[in-house]
């Protein structure tokens, strides 16, 4: 401790202030590099909501106080990549969101009159439902125009 007070009695003051703004510039930089990696991790929870559903969603993620971004046309929600898994099973648990194909929520009605082939129709159903669900959440997909394929495969 002794050396650096030596060593700092020792500059002179334009070297001391040098010292301090590089000091002072270094600790932006750390901060602005956190700030932007922090930014970059958000991830999408959903995409294509309807404007009913973003509200309800992000009403949701408030209350828990879950950290997230709305894109600018406020169709999509982001969350940190740590908290996607979490995050999307508190939604699918709160019935999140209502609309766009129904996943496994069909069974959350049970009827008794059923038979197994209509009950194998709804699980093949909630299987396309989930499995769209997490395909239209991936970056790289674009979803298509509302009104196409009805069920289909897509081209």
């Amino acid at each position: 401790m002794n050396q650096l007070r030596q060593l700092l009695a020792s500059l002179s003051v334009k070297q001391r202030i040098t010292i301090v703004i590089a000091a002072i510039l270094a600790g932006s930089g750390i901060m602005l590099f956190s700030h932007w990696k922090r930014e970059n991790d958000f991830r999408p929870l959903y995409t294509g909501l309807t404007s009913e559903d973003a509200s309800t969603v992000v009403q949701r993620l408030r209350e828990s106080g879950t950290e997230f971004r709305l894109s600018p046309a406020g169709d999509s929600v982001l969350v940190p990549s740590a908290k996607l898994p979490e995050t999307r099973l508190e939604m699918a648990a709160a019935g999140l969101p209502k609309s766009g194909r129904i996943g496994f929520e069909l069974f959350d009605k049970t009827s008794f009159g059923t038979t197994e082939f209509v009950e194998q129709i709804n699980y093949k159903r909630a299987l396309e439902g989930e499995l769209e669900r997490s395909v239209m959440c991936l970056s790289e997909v674009s979803p298509a125009g509302k009104g196409q394929c009805h069920g289909a495969p897509a081209p």
